[in-house]
């Protein structure tokens, strides 16, 4: 699997997220992560379609 580093910050982030247009599940995913805390893993979205 490939990873990818986001370095940590120092300081507060100030940023507005707009919410995707599409309602595929990646993009659903990729919003829920967003507003998480902590880390998001995430895993072939086809294999836990059937499961949301």
């Amino acid at each position: 699997m490939d990873t990818i580093a986001i370095p940590v910050l120092n300081c507060p982030v100030d940023a507005t997220r707009e919410i995707p247009v599409s309602k595929s599940i990646t993009n659903r995913a990729l919003l829920v992560a967003d507003l998480a805390p902590g880390d998001s893993i995430f895993l072939d979205v086809r294999t836990i379609r059937g499961e949301l």
